[in-house]
């Protein structure tokens, strides 16, 4: 494993590469760079398998680095290392396919060893079959292609030349495809599979006619399907090597509209539809907002609008459509819930549930379904009035709460013996139950915003941006921005 560290900082390179050398990984060279165009020269005259990049560096950033690295299609497992807590750092980081992006001050022996065994993994996939990395092909998907990865697939299918040939997306590994298929007019021979992007696959086929023709009319996505049983969408045919990793992307954008389709094979030449940012925003913002304010006919009419958006202009970042429910689905759930107890598990349950669903009808009505009914969501135990009223002073004046005693006084109860009562039917103090469901709404913020860690703070009523990091920290096992990072990792 060879590894190179790009910091301006003396005493954090001595420290990593002390630390490193002391972890029981095989490593063969630990290289140095204080700034990016240092480590762009390095990068000309080796290949590194794991960078270390901080952001704020003389002469060349770590974004600029990052950026420069990708447009160069460098093959290297990227880590940003940096002393900024803000989502404006990490968004950007974020664009170029970075592993992991990690606070200095949090940066362990613990946690080198766990990035480090994730490289180690990595390299030993990659010698296992000479398909392109996860990384470089969603450079593909990005449009960002880089000729260095066309020479990587002329090389992997030497036997291209003089065939037609097209690509093919589908959740089916490569050890489920079928060396052949044929009906009366042609043959399709499997060539082989180019990359993987998560769940999805990249294959790649040549087409042979049984009869004299140069040209195909035929719908051989549906031959495919017939055979694997699976949804699949294929790019044109092409004889040009060159075409393949456009012809990648083509195919996924395909992939990409059987999503808000009936059918579960399609072929042919897709257009992109972009995402509108702002205008999916505004609809998310405002449902959003009117579940804070329990308006559930409102939520729904604001529903409805983005549904029909979505379903007029289908942009092809699936991902990002199923991100916008999840974010509403997630505010939902956590305030028609006083039991901060049993949220995480149904947070968690609601992600595994839409996440899965393959159809944009489905996802549509089932958010729908979810917040009409809300019977499922609301599970609020037998309290007895007092801290019954206390739960809902709580849920509506939780920004405001300066002091538990504000609690007390809501139901008209000295605090000494409303804390006793509060614990006994509750099982948490009156503190405890406030700060963790402070922490419950921000980690809520925090998936559906770009606000700022302060700012998410000041919005759930915590000045002191150190204590809320700290509180959430508690609660979640990882500080606020890392939880905003892995969440949208996650639904991508």
């Amino acid at each position: 494993m060879k590894i190179l560290i790009v910091d301006d900082e003396m005493m954090i390179k001595e420290w990593l590469k002390y630390t490193i050398s002391t972890l029981p990984f095989e490593v063969s060279l630990i290289d140095t760079a204080s700034n990016g165009l240092e480590a762009l020269d390095k990068v000309k005259d080796q290949h590194f398998d794991l960078i270390f990049i901080d952001i704020t560096m003389p002469k060349m950033n770590g974004i600029d680095l990052l950026r420069n690295l990708n447009e160069q299609a460098v093959n290297s497992m990227m880590v940003v290392l940096s002393s900024h807590d803000e989502f404006q750092f990490a968004k950007e980081a974020i664009r170029y396919n970075i592993k992991e992006y990690v606070l200095k001050n949090e940066c362990s022996k613990e946690k080198l060893s766990e990035i480090l065994h994730s490289c180690y993994e990595k390299l030993q996939n990659s010698r296992s079959g000479s398909q392109l990395t996860q990384e470089f092909m969603e450079r593909v998907l990005n449009n960002t292609i880089a000729s260095k990865g066309l020479d990587i697939v002329k090389l992997n299918f030497p036997r291209l030349s003089g065939k037609l040939f097209f690509t093919a997306v589908s959740e089916l590994e490569k050890e489920l495809v079928h060396s052949l298929y044929e009906d009366d007019v042609f043959r399709i021979r499997y060539e082989g599979m180019i990359g993987r992007v998560e769940t999805l696959y990249f294959h790649l086929f040549s087409i042979e006619s049984k009869e004299n023709r140069s040209h195909f009319d035929y719908d051989y996505s549906k031959l495919l399907y017939v055979h694997i049983n699976r949804k699949i969408s294929c790019g044109r045919l092409c004889r040009d090597p060159d075409d393949i990793l456009n012809e990648c992307r083509n195919a996924w954008i395909g992939y990409q509209s059987l999503f808000y389709s009936t059918e579960s094979f399609c072929f042919g030449k897709f257009q992109f539809h972009d995402l509108d940012t702002a205008a999916v925003d505004s609809l998310c913002e405002t449902a959003i907002s009117d579940i804070r304010s329990y308006e559930k006919e409102k939520t729904l009419i604001n529903l409805y609008d983005l549904n029909a958006y979505f379903s007029k202009y289908t942009p092809s970042d699936v991902d990002s459509v199923v991100s916008v429910y999840l974010s509403i689905v997630d505010t939902f759930i956590v305030f028609n819930n006083s039991n901060s107890r049993n949220i995480t598990r149904k947070l968690d349950n609601s992600r595994q549930l839409f996440k899965n669903l393959e159809r944009f009808h489905e996802l549509s009505s089932r958010v729908l379904e979810l917040i009409e009914s809300n019977i499922d969501l609301v599970d609020r135990s037998r309290y007895s009035p007092a801290v019954e009223k206390a739960l809902e002073f709580i849920e509506q004046n939780y920004q405001d709460i300066t002091n538990v005693m504000e609690i007390s006084d809501s139901v008209n109860l000295s605090l000494d013996y409303f804390s006793r009562l509060f614990k006994k039917e509750v099982g948490d103090t009156l503190n405890s139950y406030l700060v963790n469901f402070r922490m419950e709404k921000a980690s809520v913020i925090l998936i559906s915003s770009n606000l700022s860690v302060q700012e998410v703070a000041q919005r759930v009523g915590i000045e002191n941006g150190s204590y809320f990091s700290k509180c959430f920290k508690k609660k979640f096992n990882t500080q606020p921005i890392q939880f905003r990072i892995q969440t949208r990792q996650s639904d991508t």
